[in-house]
């Protein structure tokens, strides 16, 4: 056999070898096959946000793999019912469930551990304990209730009642005959009262000694001054019954120690702000006292990317965080904008601002302007000017300004839709040099969407623009 026709068989056989062996690709990404989740919290009130970081959802692949997943959707964030709450759990298209308990305040029950008092004197705060009761039969203890008829007005068995929200309960207090006061004394037993504010009930003693040689502590005193004047040694009277007694109380600068902050609302957008209504803030001032304050401030309240945001909040010196679930823009919403209507002296045009929920409606004001108080700045346009209208953007409160960018909506006049023209939006800072034409285009149900920036002067321009044949000859400006 002739070496070249051998040679040509060997290539032969390699080509055939090589076609014969599998084809090696990249691997491709493992597809997602399911999604398992898991609720590990407690039990929910009505309306209290689900907490994302007790959720536990885990995503299974092709591969075998599996991975944790934080960025998945809800079908709601907060518990609407009480009892079995399903909460659908989606991520890239699949979808499974969990299961949260929620519950309902459904009553309120209260006992009575003091004794019988006089007419005239009133129950103490330390002789009541209540109770909230749910729908689960869970109780707490709460101290935010309010006494309607604390005073003893007559002898014998009197129905004390006691409020919370909308519900209400009972208690038994017999009162026993008013008696003659020989003579009243105070004792102030706290540490210090803060400043600026009345001596605590559970830490003044007032007892009053009667005639017949009996005795009652005393809580429906009299004390003048009614609150703490200075730091230090305060001097202040107490008086009932006819009888007066000095008690010495010491003032002192009421500071937080602690506070502890809770956020009840659902996921925000990423360039949206936290709702402060939607914050709960506790705080625990040096006399041990606890109460919920509103003035605190947040170090920044900005929602920044998509997942868990932690949020300072901050009051009195101290500080704690919450966790906010960021979700991506989805474009804004009209539900709560800001309305009105910008006018010349022949045509009109609505104007809606979209607000971030947190605002009220009359947050951002609109202020139509006389035509000549912008004329000057029009000549700077570059169009042939048919008709304008000028407006203000402003905010009731200069110092919200950290609430831009918004979005403006504007349903144009039926002059400006005419197709022979067109329409623009120019943005002017001081009336006297055009900053910006702001770059939007109307649609075709004659409305313009616009991104705001910062407040101003805003003029809606219908014009004609220029082109060669409208120019003047240079030669005719000479004589």
């Amino acid at each position: 056999m002739r070496p070249k026709k051998i040679f040509c068989i060997l290539v032969s056989c390699m080509l055939l070898c090589m076609a014969a062996l599998p084809e090696h690709t990249a691997a491709a990404d493992p597809t997602l096959i399911a999604i398992q989740a898991f609720y590990t919290g407690g039990t929910l009130e009505v309306g209290e946000a689900i907490p994302r970081d007790k959720i536990e959802v885990t995503a299974s692949y092709s591969d075998g793999t599996t991975s944790e997943v934080k960025e998945f959707s809800m079908s709601t964030e907060r518990v609407l019912t009480d009892g079995t709450n399903r909460v659908m759990i989606i991520y890239r298209g699949k979808v499974t469930e969990i299961y949260v308990q929620g519950k309902r305040p459904s009553s309120i029950y209260a006992t009575y551990n003091g004794e019988m008092v006089s007419v005239g004197n009133k129950i103490g705060p330390d002789s009541l304990t209540v109770f909230l009761q749910y729908t689960d039969y869970t109780t707490k203890e709460i101290l935010d209730y309010r006494v309607v008829n604390p005073v003893i007005s007559k002898v014998g068995n009197q129905t004390i009642q006691i409020v919370y929200n909308n519900m209400q309960t009972t208690v038994e207090v017999y009162g026993t005959q008013a008696k003659t006061v020989s003579m009243l004394t105070a004792v102030y037993d706290g540490e210090g009262a803060p400043q600026g504010y009345a001596v605590p009930e559970r830490d003044m003693y007032v007892t009053a000694l009667y005639t017949d040689g009996s005795s009652e502590r005393i809580y429906n005193y009299v004390m003048a001054p009614a609150t703490v004047q200075n730091i230090g040694d305060n001097k202040m009277m107490v008086s009932f019954g006819g009888k007066t007694a000095e008690v010495t109380v010491k003032g002192v600068e009421l500071t937080a120690q602690s506070i502890e902050a809770v956020y009840k609302g659902g996921s925000v957008e990423v360039g949206d702000y936290v709702d402060a209504a939607d914050v709960t803030v506790t705080a625990t001032y040096s006399d041990g006292s606890k109460a919920v304050v509103k003035d605190f401030q947040f170090s920044s309240d900005r929602i920044s990317v998509v997942g868990e945001n932690t949020i300072i909040v901050n009051y009195g010196g101290q500080s704690a965080t919450i966790k906010v679930n960021g979700i991506p823009r989805t474009g804004a919403s009209y539900s709560n904008a800001a309305v009105f209507t910008v006018k010349n002296n022949k045509y009109s045009a609505k104007v809606q601002v979209a607000l971030p929920k947190r605002m009220t409606k009359d947050s951002v004001i609109g202020k139509s302007l006389k035509p000549e108080r912008v004329s000057q700045v029009l000549g700077k346009v570059d169009g042939e000017v048919i008709d304008y209208i000028a407006f203000d953007i402003l905010l009731a409160d200069e110092l919200q300004d950290d609430v831009f960018p918004l979005t403006m909506r504007i349903e144009l006049p039926q002059k400006y839709k005419n197709k022979e023209t067109d329409t623009y939006l120019y943005f002017t800072s001081n009336r006297k040099s055009v900053m910006a034409k702001v770059n939007v285009e109307v649609g075709k149900d004659g409305v313009m969407e616009a991104t705001l920036f910062r407040t101003g002067t805003y003029i809606l321009v219908n014009e004609k623009e220029i082109v060669e044949d409208d120019l003047t000859d240079p030669e005719d400006d000479y004589l």
